[in-house]
């Protein structure tokens, strides 16, 4: 039986074979990513890698350090990412010592917990490693325009176009777009950046929620502005003296738009914020929306009232613990947390 080493990444030494390991296995290519989580975050990640005793890299796992905002207290909090094992070696027991070391990290580091998004193939491993379900990552989907699913029901578009006409414009009604007013003194900015304003906003309403990773300006910028794999762009309300009443992170992907961050003042705000972005992408003729989510049914409340839908889940939110320091009750509880996929690992 062959036997392994687990060891933190050398960014220098291990950086090919560490990037060669992912090609040969995910058919990716991780130099970007790579670069940006490991070489270029500020310590923001670190990564465990398994060898074989002659030294050949054969798995990895990593975590992302985060803040975690628990009602007027912030906490140090890991994300479990980047778990991959070669083909060769996928066993349970060389995955359980990469999940061991990277579980070392609460006593090590100082965390309070440790989070993730597993797909179906390494939940198990999780589970199995002490790992409990939080709840699920849904997906709330608004459609736009119905034209094209429409003629997936019928040959010819002489009757798609008229009746989605009819659709879509019992649509608008129904999610209150027409009847809708964007409060006075507010003004819409779209960017691809995020400065200091977005600071003051996170401070204002992080403490609407019970649980919520941070989101600073510093943050965000390296996790959507910097990020190799997706343009983001950010969808933003301003007050009359220059203060951010919300903001959305979103990307385009086949014509649909997919919310990936969304914070607002309060509900209020909330509300404010998604409808003119709906708004927006009318008029930019996208035909779609989602927004993936897990956490404050109030939050629900105000997707729905604006006619968006939960159509499925996307895998589960699994949580371990330091029972030494979190309170268990409160940050098992989903309606506490607030999670979009700002907190995923992409």
């Amino acid at each position: 039986m062959a036997e392994y080493i687990i060891s933190k990444d050398d960014l220098l030494k291990d950086r090919v074979d560490t990037i060669d390991l992912w090609m040969r296995n995910a058919s990716v290519d991780f130099t970007e990513t790579y670069e940006w989580k490991y070489r270029n975050s500020q310590d923001r990640c670190s990564l465990h890698l398994m060898k074989t005793l002659n030294g050949d890299i054969v798995g990895c796992a990593g975590i992302l350090y985060r803040n975690l905002k628990i009602r007027d207290d912030t906490i140090r909090a890991g994300q479990a990412i980047d778990l991959l094992v070669d083909k060769k070696h996928r066993l349970l027991g060389p995955a359980m010592m990469l999940q061991k070391s990277i579980l070392s990290n609460l006593s090590q580091k100082d965390l309070s917990l440790i989070y993730g998004f597993p797909n179906r193939f390494s939940e198990p491993l999780l589970l199995r490693s002490g790992y409990v379900v939080l709840g699920s990552l849904e997906r709330w989907t608004k459609p736009l325009f119905s034209e094209a699913v429409i003629k997936s029901f019928f040959k010819t578009g002489l009757i798609a176009k008229p009746a989605s006409y009819v659709l879509d414009f019992i649509l608008r009604i129904t999610s209150g777009e027409f009847t809708y007013r964007l409060p006075f003194g507010l003004i819409k900015e779209t960017r691809m950046d995020f400065d200091k304003r977005f600071d003051k906003l996170w401070t204002a309403a992080s403490s609407k929620f019970g649980i919520i990773a941070e989101r600073s300006s510093d943050y965000l910028n390296w996790r959507f502005r910097d990020c190799p794999r997706k343009t983001h762009k950010v969808f933003c309300l301003l007050n009359r003296h220059d203060d951010l009443y919300g903001y959305v992170v979103y990307y385009v992907k086949e014509n649909s738009a997919v919310i990936v961050d969304m914070l607002a003042l309060d509900p209020v705000a909330l509300k404010a914020i998604l409808m003119e972005f709906v708004k927006q992408m009318r008029i930019e003729h996208i035909t779609s929306i989602s927004f993936f989510y897990c956490g404050n049914r109030t939050v629900h409340g105000t997707l729905s009232s604006l006619g968006f839908r939960r159509r499925f889940d996307e895998g589960s939110v699994l949580i371990y613990l330091n029972r030494d320091i979190c309170q268990v009750d409160e940050v098992l509880d989903p309606a506490q947390w607030y999670v979009t996929l700002a907190d995923r690992d992409i």
